[in-house]
């Protein structure tokens, strides 16, 4: 998983992973769209079931492209992951919160990207620098 972010009951609200291999894009490219979610919540006390949606967007990955990204908009922060990893988690800041401030026209615009996939700082500093990229 690249990135995700969970409300306050624990439901996600989004996630973000990379699928790699062979033609994956081609054999997953035909999944975008709204897809219908089934499920009986914690709730429920009949069984009934509730019907929910889920947008799925497929991308391909973008090569690896030059940009000018300056240092100084650039704001990199780390802290402890969240999530299972047992002691790990607990004891080191693997997570890595990367922001990127810049202006367009005068106006300052804000793109966030995050990662706590790996158990190390660096891997998660350059996955957050690359879906940064991607956004951008």
């Amino acid at each position: 998983m690249v990135e995700s972010r969970v409300d306050n009951e624990g439901n996600f609200t989004f996630v973000s992973f990379l699928v790699e291999g062979k033609d994956a894009f081609k054999w997953l490219k035909n999944e975008a769209g709204v897809h219908r979610v089934q499920r009986v919540p914690r709730t429920e006390s009949k069984g009934r079931i509730h019907t929910s949606t889920a947008s799925v967007v497929v991308l391909p990955e973008v090569p690896d492209v030059t940009l000018n990204i300056q240092p100084q908009n650039l704001k990199i922060e780390t802290c402890r992951s969240s999530g299972a990893g047992g002691q790990h988690v607990n004891t080191t800041d693997s997570a890595v919160k990367v922001t990127y401030t810049y202006s367009v026209n005068g106006k300052t615009e804000i793109i966030t990207a995050t990662s706590q996939d790996g158990r190390n700082q660096h891997y998660n500093k350059e996955r957050a620098l690359t879906v940064l990229k991607s956004r951008l």
